[in-house]
């Protein structure tokens, strides 16, 4: 999915971050001069829609990190994610250097910043993170049905989610790429479309397989879109397979495709007052039944994890559907999906 750019989120709320600049040359070496650190950059190993990401090396002490550049035109993306890592991080700007490693605390579970500057004549924001090994997308084969690890897992990501939802920040665009996994150790990355909760600058959000009912009907949201996104990667982790992939139609859209996959896992349609809340509403249903799609084929969830996988699992079936309802007030929060039986089992 394209996400469409969002404004600075933190333009009324914080003052501008300092702008450190980064003298490079021919040999692909950075020094930066905020934290008086020189990185060589060793090759590139992701592709964005807004930014590249670079394995690079401090030559102080080797050590290896990940370079987020910015694309140009894209800086503002960048400026809020920093802003987020640091709100969340509670780190101020001279902390965040590779000297500090040892002292970083990482209990919230998301990728430490170490140093940011702008480099080509400040045309391109950067971020010095953390490195990770993979994310989960890399790994999934060797995850499918590994329940043990894939309870670790999830367990880590809620963790970091109950803490991200505390300070009132909502991911908005949890996927497999987005989770980073070294060691068993689970950290959450790329917050450049992190919004607050009290404050949405877009209702674009959300990247196509896990977004949620509300961002696609046009429904008030809340932090509970990441709770709909991590039942989508739950199940992905458990059988390798995605569990929305809508298409377009002959006679409907992607979106309406989407919304009738749901209701089809779901076994139910949503609530006429539900319905009435959403400004997109009308153009998915007439009255009870969808305007376009005329025939439903009803596939619930359990006998999908049965039939389908062979995964004999009322637990694990009990959980994803505490992630994935309609109604943002009947879905599970972090805190309590921490305490489901099936993380206990």
């Amino acid at each position: 999915m394209l996400l469409v750019p969002k404004l600075n989120v933190f333009k009324k709320d914080f003052k501008s971050i300092p702008q450190p600049i980064a003298k490079d040359n021919q040999d692909n070496y950075y020094y930066s001069n905020n934290s008086q650190i020189t990185y060589k950059t060793i090759k590139k190993i992701g592709e964005g829609q807004f930014s590249d990401v670079w394995l690079i090396k401090s030559i102080n002490n080797n050590q290896l990190f990940a370079l987020k550049v910015l694309k140009p035109g894209y800086n503002d993306i960048g400026v809020d994610e920093f802003n987020f890592f640091q709100e969340l991080q509670q780190y101020k700007p001279s902390q965040l250097t590779p000297s500090k490693h040892d002292k970083l605390d990482d209990s919230n579970g998301l990728v430490k910043v170490y140093d940011h500057f702008y480099i080509n004549k400040s045309s391109q924001f950067c971020l010095v993170l953390e490195f990770m090994n993979c994310n989960l997308l890399q790994i999934l084969p060797k995850l499918k049905s590994n329940m043990t690890q894939i309870k670790s897992i999830t367990t880590q990501i809620l963790h970091s989610l109950q803490y991200m939802h505390s300070k009132d920040i909502i991911h908005t665009d949890l996927k497999l790429e987005n989770i980073l996994y070294d060691n068993k150790v689970v950290k959450i990355t790329d917050l450049g479309n992190a919004t607050f909760d009290h404050h949405h600058l877009t209702d674009h959000i959300q990247t196509r397989q896990y977004r949620s009912p509300e961002a696609i009907l046009g429904h008030q949201w809340n932090f509970k879109v990441d709770i709909w996104s991590l039942g989508c990667i739950i199940f992905e982790l458990v059988t390798g397979d995605y569990l929305f992939d809508p298409k377009n139609g002959d006679s409907f859209t992607k979106d309406e495709d989407h919304i009738a996959q749901i209701v089809e896992l779901l076994g139910q349609y949503p609530s006429r007052e539900y319905l009435n809340d959403c400004y997109r509403g009308e153009d998915f249903f007439d009255g009870n039944c969808f305007k376009n799609i005329k025939q439903l084929k009803f596939w619930t969830l359990n006998n999908v994890l049965i039939e389908k996988y062979g995964i004999k699992d009322s637990l694990l079936c009990d959980f994803l559907l505490h992630c994935l309802t309609f109604d943002i007030n009947e879905r599970w929060d972090a805190g309590s999906l921490l305490n489901h039986p099936w993380l206990k089992k």
